[in-house]
């Protein structure tokens, strides 16, 4: 039995949309296997749990760590033991913008595959920016030893033939393959906006220092944009969290953030902190018009045809949706705080627009995933 190794794919995720990429490759594997294999999915969460698989694929988890000889020598010896593995990097952390340690971590299980002679493929994704002139060596070593590796944007693709002089495919983010959820929310019959709030812009990034360097005061954009969305007395306001940390006070925490604009503005609501990705994707199923700073909070509302309006806090957002030829984004790094809370209302009076120019999008990301789903199955069947 074929054994298919996993790394950068995160199930149990407070971040939902990490959580959203494993469950979609889940899916795609799910439709691209065309025999009996077995999946191990190397986790650094101890209590990795996967919700609704079970009877679909033979999935074993196989929590790991890089802390002390031992743990990175029982590492090896279970990558040894795949036949392929496939790596995400959790969709954006193949780059230095979060931290060196947080970019050596993710480039020493890569590395560790490729010396073990262990097919090595890295799945649609964003690759990039680098700061530290190292990473980015390594990074392109790695892209270079790999056996097959692709980008989930043009942006990407282009950044790292430049640094690779290598010829790199891009489909698009898999998340736009993930299911909803059938759960049914009770909501009121009025229109709904819903806006997903990152905590994490709100505290200025990890650093607390406006780390992604934010032309937008992103505090100041939020509450201007719900005062504005609440004058127009058309919309009721959802604030839908799409990172839901198990320590409430994180920086990440977007429930957090989401319950202290609810005491400042009291009519509003605030969705439950889901679970899964596919609970939080049907939620905003039910939005009539979405915003949000979290990037798969955006994909999860834009595939299920929502009008959807992105605020970019980094080129992951500009990469992807231009490669979508879909315009209709907020650049945080470059518009004042008035600008961005101003266009953004614009896009939401002008939401019919949006619709129709998805719709374009929505062409493109099919056929981009079926060809994916072409590639994933060729590269299966050769291993």
């Amino acid at each position: 039995m074929k054994k298919i190794g996993l790394f950068g794919l995160t199930f149990q995720s407070g971040n939902k949309g990490c959580s959203a990429l494993a469950y979609s490759f889940l899916e795609i594997l799910f439709r691209c296997v065309k025999e009996e294999v077995q999946i191990i999915v190397f986790s650094y969460l101890q209590n990795e749990k996967i919700v609704g698989y079970e009877e679909k694929l033979n999935i074993v988890i196989q929590p790991f760590s890089l802390n002390g000889i031992k743990n990175i020598s029982n590492l090896n010896h279970q990558i040894k033991e795949c036949d392929i593995v496939f790596d995400f990097t959790e969709g954006d952390s193949f780059s230095d913008i979060y931290g060196i340690k947080r970019a050596v971590k993710v480039s020493l299980t890569k590395e560790m595959t490729i010396r073990n002679n262990v097919p090595l493929v890295l799945g649609p994704q964003t690759y990039g920016p680098y700061r530290n002139f190292l990473i980015k060596k390594w990074a392109k070593r790695i892209v270079n030893k790999s056996n097959y590796a692709c980008a989930r944007d043009m942006t990407s693709s282009e950044r790292m033939e430049k640094i690779t002089k290598k010829k790199m495919d891009y489909f698009t983010d898999i998340a736009f393959a993930l299911p909803p959820d059938d759960k049914n929310y009770q909501m009121s019959s009025r229109k709904k906006i819903g806006i997903n709030v990152s905590s994490l812009l709100m505290n200025g990034g990890y650093t607390g220092d406006n780390q992604f360097g934010l032309k937008v005061d992103y505090s100041q954009y939020i509450e201007s944009l719900i005062e504005r969305v609440l004058e127009m007395e058309e919309y009721e306001i959802h604030l839908i969290p799409h990172v839901i940390s198990a320590v409430y006070d994180s920086v990440e925490n977007d429930f957090k953030a989401c319950n202290i604009l609810k005491e400042k503005y009291p009519e509003i609501v605030v969705a439950p902190p889901f679970d899964t990705p596919m609970e939080a994707k049907r939620y905003m199923s039910e939005m009539d018009v979405f915003t949000g700073a979290r990037m798969h909070a955006t994909i999860g509302a834009f595939s299920m045809k929502v009008p959807t309006i992105p605020f970019s806090y980094s080129p992951k957002f500009e990469g992807l949706f231009d490669s979508l030829k879909y315009n209709y984004v907020i650049h945080g790094k470059t518009m004042s705080t008035k600008e961005a809370v101003d266009k953004t209302i614009e896009l939401i009076q002008n939401k019919n627009e949006l619709l129709e120019k998805q719709k374009i999008s929505l062409e493109i990301i099919d056929n981009k995933l079926n060809m994916l789903y072409d590639k994933i199955s060729k590269i299966l069947e050769m291993v």
